[in-house]
């Protein structure tokens, strides 16, 4: 009876691990770019609490060798100790940042659920410089003309070009090489956003998208073809466009 029973288990298992077929019009759940670059910051902040806290109890066990009346440190009490010494030092931090506001009121305007820096009265040196571009005059704000978004995408297209030339053909492997400016991977007034680049493909992929504007604000987004061809589509396109180039 006990062998039946064992059976039927080991059988069962083994179905729930088949994997199942994937019927056409499933519903797929996916976050946006800006979501997934938040939720890769979290995962490395919380990553390094653990390794802190791991290390702080190998230094603890290291000092405790000299001292034997302190007392064993277990991981979970490392992890509290770590956790509660950046508590601390966050609200260190703003006391800081509240003595600065008092001592130079109105220097920080609300803007949004953040602050930032009360514009400062032009001197005269400051209203000779004029700005260049649009992307300078104001920061991006969903509507950036397109041909400003365009010419940043030839600059990267160019740049992209000239190292595939070098590399039979081949783009590169990752969004940051020596051979190409890290100014060419940020998108014009957006204080320092980068381009979403997909690697692997090379010169011969011509329809395929090389690299795209990150979700930001809505409205269509600017996508470099590896043909050099810039097509602006909204998310839902990039989304679609980006499962039919995979191989």
């Amino acid at each position: 009876m006990r062998s039946r029973f064992a059976s039927l288990g080991m059988t069962a298992g083994f179905l729930l691990m088949m994997p199942a077929a994937a019927q056409a019009g499933m519903p797929s759940i996916s976050i946006t770019d800006w979501a997934a670059l938040r939720f890769e910051t979290l995962s490395f902040f919380i990553l390094v609490l653990l390794v802190a806290a791991a290390v702080v109890r190998w230094l603890w066990h290291i000092l405790a060798a000299d001292f034997p009346k302190l007392p064993r440190l277990t991981y979970r009490k490392s992890l509290a100790g770590v956790v509660l010494i950046g508590l601390a030092l966050a609200v260190v931090l703003t006391m800081i940042a509240g003595s600065r506001e008092l001592l130079t009121p109105g220097a920080w305007v609300k803007d949004g659920r953040l602050y930032k820096i009360a514009a400062t009265k032009k001197t005269s040196s400051d209203e000779a410089r004029q700005p260049q571009t649009a992307a300078e005059k104001e920061p991006y704000s969903g509507s950036l003309p397109s041909a400003d978004r365009k010419k940043q995408l030839d600059r990267l297209y160019a740049a992209l070009s000239e190292y595939a030339a070098k590399h039979e053909g081949r783009f590169p492997n990752r969004d940051a090489v020596k051979e190409i400016e890290e100014s060419l991977w940020e998108m014009p007034g957006t204080n320092g956003m980068r381009y979403l680049y997909v690697s692997g493909l090379n010169a011969n992929d011509s329809d395929k998208i090389l690299a795209y504007e990150p979700e930001f604000s809505g409205g269509e987004r600017g996508a470099l073809m590896a043909n050099g061809k810039i097509r602006f589509l909204n998310s839902e396109e990039i989304r679609r466009k980006l499962q039919e180039d995979r191989p």
